[in-house]
């Protein structure tokens, strides 16, 4: 099995087969094909925010094959010392090309996270995103992802099945979201 472990590597993965992780025994890692980890990178749209306190929400992030709970922690205080630094640096780049640093209901966004279970429920600890991707940054997210699928995670199953099933997604996220 290739550990991820020692890497801060964000897997790119669809909503689906982040609800589907196995866990790994005794450790905060999970298990995709081949692969261990903990963090992953999704692209989709803000579904809902839940504003919790001042500096913790919420938000329902749907890609077109399943939605999944993501939170957020606002400022450096309320996150993990070891994300802190880098939240700080995500703030100061965004001020400086001047993002806003919201998510709203309806836009795109691109996250990077750490997948954990609360409760019996799959979710993701947001420690980084980008908010209002345009079409053209999604589109490249998904063929990115569609890449990876094919011929890293997943390079010894029957090519033309996994294809098929990888672009049912892709047309699916076309349907959903009007990115066809």
């Amino acid at each position: 099995m290739r550990a991820l472990r020692e890497m801060n590597v964000h897997l790119k993965l669809f909503i689906s087969d982040i609800l589907e992780l196995k866990n790994v025994p005794n450790d905060n890692r999970y298990v995709f094909n081949n692969f261990e980890l903990k963090n992953v990178e999704i692209v989709g749209y803000v579904k809902q925010k839940k504003e919790i306190r001042k500096n913790f929400t919420i938000y329902q992030v749907d890609d077109g094959t399943g939605v999944i709970e993501c939170k957020h922690f606002g400022d450096e205080k309320a996150f993990p010392q070891h994300l802190a630094g880098m939240e700080k640096i995500s703030k100061l780049l965004l001020m400086k090309v001047g993002a806003k640093r919201e998510l709203l209901v309806g836009s795109a966004v691109k996250l990077c996270g750490s997948v954990v279970e609360y409760k019996g429920k799959r979710e993701i600890l947001i420690r980084r995103f980008i908010p209002n991707l345009d079409k053209n940054e999604e589109l490249i997210q998904l063929y990115e992802k569609l890449a990876l699928y094919g011929e890293v995670y997943v390079p010894n199953l029957d090519k033309n099945e996994e294809l098929i099933q990888l672009y049912e997604k892709l047309a699916l996220y076309g349907e959903v979201y009007g990115t066809k």
